[in-house]
């Protein structure tokens, strides 16, 4: 029992991950288990379906009812205190591919601290970093009002992380954070450091899910440094950003919808000159025709016209039109038809696919291509310019490997050609040499290295 009255469900510590068995239907419980992974593998057929996982997806659908009953005689790993769903980051690792992102995933808290809390509530593992959501149907007058104030807590910490990843937040777009934390749903992860009394949000996404797709209110991961003074000696001293925590949290909400046998679409809007911008469209993303609330799914639209009410009762949703971002540029003694300010104006995105999961994160830089002949091509190609795998220092030898490769078929290409980027740097004349792994039905993976030999030069 917490503060305030509210029963909390918790869980045996256990680092334990089964998968479902897909034949044993012989409880409802299981059952329901079984028919949300058939639901998810309509959308990805490779989807593995560990138990932890889907359980927690079917919480996150207030769709537990049956494994509630089972709840004196099956062990979970979750943490069920109504809106919060909690469960370590742990049961999530293989839902990505980066490196980085596993090894927050691994971190555990040290041997002598007997557990970790939120809130005062005993997590059911010991681990450092966990994936909480918030449910869309949430009773906020009695939440505002529990002494424990733990949703006020979490609003104002989440609140803090959006606020501050913008360069700038206008007083409309703070009770936006606000409308979009109170009345939709939202994905975020925690972190646990030295002050095991509290918890760092990390990374957050606040949405609206229906059943024509999900809307993105606010997508945010902080800018801090996953740092060893502040969790610990295995820490990597790398930035949270570029460890595809936000790929993460969007494919989690992709998960959910699909779980739920919803449209697993999403919309969103972005700052079209914005890195951010660059890094939805990495992620599939593409511009919609218009910037207008028209180009949305009817039941996000109608969200959307019933949010501009004073008295917001159900699920809310973030659009700036046209008009209004025009008005606020004006506001701020600017012309909102000058080229510097249309290049930063929002616009409308949206994503028809499954999310690209690769080249999410700075240890992931591999494109997916489908193709008739190979089941999947990976290219290994460098995604940024300004990746170098050689570099000559001597301007005469890069104008040797230019000329020998002259009318090849295969190395006479841009990509094997050295870069000459100014005649007074000869750092700047840089040569790749790519590799492409090649999967095909049926067989091992083969790496085949595509090189010329120096020697001959």
């Amino acid at each position: 029992m917490l503060p305030g009255g509210t029963v909390s469900t918790t869980v045996s510590p256990s680092n334990e991950d089964i998968l479902v068995d897909m034949n044993d239907e012989t409880t409802a419980a299981n059952l329901s288990v079984i028919n949300a992974v058939k639901r998810i593998q309509k959308v990805y057929p490779s989807f593995i379906p560990h138990k932890n996982l889907v359980e927690f997806l079917l919480f996150t659908n207030k769709e537990a009812g049956h494994l509630e009953e089972e709840g004196a005689v099956v062990t979970r790993n979750i943490n069920v205190l109504p809106p919060f769903n909690i469960m370590a980051l742990f049961y999530f690792k293989k839902t990505m591919y980066s490196h980085l992102f596993h090894g927050l995933c691994d971190r555990a808290l040290p041997s002598k601290i007997e557990d970790a809390k939120f809130h005062g509530m005993q997590l059911a593992t010991k681990h450092r970093f966990h994936v909480c959501h918030i449910g869309q149907e949430k009773n906020l007058e009695t939440l505002q009002k529990s002494r424990s104030g733990m949703f006020g807590k979490e609003r104002k910490k989440i609140h803090e992380l959006i606020k501050n990843s913008f360069n700038h937040t206008t007083p409309e777009d703070n009770d936006a954070i606000e409308n979009a934390f109170k009345y939709g749903q939202a994905f975020y992860i925690i972190g646990f450091g030295n002050n095991l009394g509290t918890h760092h949000v990390i990374a957050v996404v606040l949405y609206v899910m229906t059943e024509q797709g999900s809307y993105i209110n606010w997508l945010a991961v902080t800018h801090k440094t996953f740092t060893c003074s502040l969790y610990g000696k295995h820490a990597t001293e790398k930035q949270f950003r570029g460890m595809g925590l936000a790929t993460f949290l969007l494919h989690m909400v992709q998960l959910q919808a699909a779980s739920k046998d919803y449209s697993i679409n999403l919309y969103l809007q972005s700052n079209i000159s914005s890195q951010a911008y660059q890094w939805y469209a990495h992620r599939g993303f593409v511009l919609s025709a218009y910037n207008d609330a028209q180009q949305l799914p009817e039941t996000i639209r109608s969200y959307y016209f019933q949010s501009q009410s004073t008295a917001l009762t159900g699920p809310y949703v973030h659009f700036v039109t046209t008009d209004i971002w025009n008005q606020d540029v004006q506001r701020g003694g600017n012309d909102p038809f000058s080229e510097e300010w249309q290049n930063q104006r929002l616009l409308l995105i949206h994503l028809n696919t499954t999310l690209n999961l690769r080249d999410s994160s700075f240890d992931v830089d591999i494109t997916t291509v489908k193709s008739d002949d190979l089941t999947v091509f990976y290219s290994v190609l460098p995604s940024n310019d300004l990746s170098t795998f050689l570099t000559f220092p001597f301007k005469e030898c890069a104008n040797q490997i230019n000329q020998a490769t002259d009318g090849l078929t295969v190395f006479d290409n841009p990509f094997f050609k050295v870069q000459d980027e100014g005649e007074k740097s000869y750092q700047g004349c840089n040569f790749r040499i790519f590799s492409y792994i090649l999967r095909r039905k049926n067989y091992h993976l083969s790496l085949f290295w595509l090189t010329m030999p120096l020697t001959s030069i």
